[in-house]
């Protein structure tokens, strides 16, 4: 891994990595990097560039995302989608760790690419025929249907989603003024 001084144009600081990495995805802020190895998920600090904690997450690693807003790690693993909390969770004592994600979406198509929804509510998947989009409900941690097929299920999760982003309130409504007002240029109110 290295870190590039963009001003400078040259390498400011590197972290040679114990096997070949298949991804990487920037934390919200840019704080933190999360690179996607063989068996886990190692997280660096973005300045200085420093080796951190790790997610134990078994298999090949091969996409990594952070949800907006959230800081969740979502990664691909063979068919499978695997959830990460924003920050490792301790281990009780004499607990095992295998894998340290919070869910594991088994997908209902090949997907090898993903991303989200500006909000971090959405998060679509596809395969290389692109001929199926998996939609994942990222808010409840779950498979929401698949495009075209569940067209109904997967318009309910948006119309939701719309729904959740609406501001509350009176905003935009027009609003009577109280009392009356003097008419301009002495007009007849």
């Amino acid at each position: 891994v290295l870190a590039v001084d963009l001003g400078k144009s040259q390498v400011a600081s590197s972290y040679l990595l114990p096997s070949a990495a298949f991804d990487l995805a920037l934390s919200e802020d840019g704080t933190r990097l999360f690179v996607g190895l063989e068996g886990k998920i190692q997280s660096f600090t973005t300045a200085p560039l420093t080796a951190s904690w790790f997610y134990l997450s078994p298999g090949r690693n091969l996409r990594l995302k952070v949800r907006p807003r959230q800081g969740e790690v979502y990664t691909l693993r063979d068919a499978r989608i695997a959830i990460f909390p924003r920050e490792p969770r301790q281990a009780a004592g004499g607990e095992s760790r295998e894998d340290d994600a919070l869910a594991v979406l088994d997908s209902p198509a090949h997907a090898d690419r993903f991303g989200f929804s500006r909000d971090g509510r959405i998060a679509v998947a596809a395969g290389r025929g692109m001929d199926v989009l998996v939609i994942i409900d990222a808010t409840h941690a779950k498979i929401a249907g698949t495009w075209p097929e569940d067209a109904s299920a997967v318009r309910t999760l948006l119309a939701e989603a719309d729904a959740a982003e609406k501001p509350k309130g009176p905003r935009g409504k027009l609003v009577a003024q109280e009392g009356s007002y003097a008419p301009p240029l002495g007009g007849v109110a």
